[in-house]
């Protein structure tokens, strides 16, 4: 009896302390989770930062990286077009912490490296989640730019693992800026993406973020993370370091003020010399409006190709890409489909420096053409600075603006259905004035 009652006792210690290593290793105390936040790169694609998670294990001595920024640039045609219907996939990824901080050297980019500070249960919930997500059945996921990215793949994902409770107690907060804002902000690092996304983009991005949307952005989602408190109330994540340092690539944030600054200075002197008209009478004076023509048709020739391409392009937008950011665009009253009528105007300015002859059936065509442009461009400017208009087109307005003056001065000093008679005045007049010390 006394063996029995032994060997019975030897059991359930045998099997108690199995039972407690077996919740011991189901705790995951030998794996560390990270959170990777990417500084901003040169690239477009690197404009906005990164997010990526790193899970050390400390008993196997695995160290990886999960990044949900894996997408095939092997046909860079067929990646655009994708992208542009809406219809672009990217992946999850994972690979060796040694390639990726061989490839953080490589990109020059500063990586900041913070703790996540799950509870054993939360900890196992996630690692389990994103696990599973390795697989070639959930790997895959369509691509939105601002609400499913690579950081807002780790958002949804912790946002589970905590029961949805991250998302709830953000509910009816808003962030301090717009969508339009952080795009601003990302492609200063690159104004010529800067300055067409800010002409193709409508008023969708002008809507205040609500806190949870702002997190489509890496360092947001790093900035909400090192706030919010897991389950037993200490703080979802801890603060760590950088483990790479680089300097961040300069910004342009003055793109539309610089152009707009590069258009009025020939414009104003266009202006300048096309009044020598009105302010003068002296015969040989007469050619120096067609000075001022040909400065306007240099002017006004880059400036009608390229948002006379923005005028065809804007309404094309809305019928045929995925995406809804570039519907419904409020600068299409700026840039017209059919501004390349103008062209043949400018070319000729250009050239030969006067007005090229037109039938009088195609000047009144044009004069009524630029009045409908001024009109939608005024009633534009017009909603904008009272208040009423949705969309923000303060700084589109800086280039709109000089472009419909230079339309307006082509077609009223530029057209014409003869030879002026200021030319052949100031012609004659050349031809007969005297030379000195005959």
């Amino acid at each position: 009896m006394v063996q029995a009652i032994l060997v019975l006792m030897t059991l359930l210690l045998v099997s108690t302390s199995s039972a407690a290593q077996a919740k011991k290793d189901d705790s995951l105390d030998h794996i560390d989770l990270y959170l990777h936040t990417f500084d901003v790169g040169n690239m477009i694609y690197t404009n906005f930062g990164h997010s990526a998670i790193r899970v050390k294990n400390r008993k196997d001595g695995t160290d990886v990286i999960y990044n949900w920024g894996m997408f095939d640039f092997g046909s860079p045609l067929s990646f655009s077009l994708k992208f542009y219907m809406g219809d672009l996939r990217y992946r999850l990824g994972v690979y060796s912490y040694r390639r990726a901080m061989a490839q953080y050297k490589y990109d020059r980019r500063t990586i900041w490296e913070d703790k996540l500070n799950f509870t054993p249960e939360e900890k196992k919930v996630f690692y389990e989640r994103i696990v599973r997500n390795n697989t070639p059945e959930e790997a895959y996921f369509q691509y939105q730019y601002f609400f499913a990215n690579c950081s807002t793949k780790i958002r949804d994902h912790i946002d589970a693992t905590l029961g949805k409770t991250w998302e709830a107690s953000l509910e009816g907060q808003t962030s301090a800026k717009s969508f339009r804002d952080m795009v601003r902000e990302g492609y200063q690092l690159n104004p010529s993406m800067d300055f067409l996304l800010e002409i193709g983009m409508n008023s969708r991005l002008d809507r205040p973020m609500t806190r949870w949307e702002a997190m489509f952005h890496p360092f947001a989602l790093r900035e909400e993370l090192l706030t919010f408190r897991n389950g037993v109330g200490d703080p979802l994540m801890i603060e760590g370091k950088k483990i790479v340092t680089f300097p961040r690539p300069e910004a342009y944030p003055y793109v539309f003020r610089l152009l707009a600054a590069i258009l009025a200075v020939p414009l104003v002197f266009a202006i300048f010399l096309l009044q020598k008209r009105a302010w003068k009478s002296e015969p040989e004076e007469l050619l120096e409006p067609f000075i001022g023509l040909r400065i306007l048709g240099i002017l006004a020739l880059p400036l009608i190709l390229f948002f006379g391409f923005c005028g065809l392009v804007l309404p094309l937008n809305w019928l045929l890409s995925g995406h809804q950011d570039l519907h419904h665009n409020v600068n299409m009253m700026f840039f017209l489909p059919f501004d390349w009528v103008f062209l043949p105007v400018a070319w000729h300015l250009l050239r030969k420096k006067s007005p090229k002859l037109l039938t009088q059936k195609y000047i009144k065509i044009l004069r009524k053409y630029l009045i409908l442009h001024l009109l939608l461009g005024f009633a534009v400017i017009y909603t904008w600075a009272t208040g009423d208009g949705s969309q923000d087109v303060g700084r589109v307005m800086l280039v709109a603006i000089p472009y419909k003056l230079t339309l307006a001065l082509m077609v009223n000093f530029g057209l014409t259905s003869g030879k002026t008679e200021g030319k052949k005045r100031g012609l004659s007049a050349r031809r007969s004035k005297p030379v000195a010390g005959a």
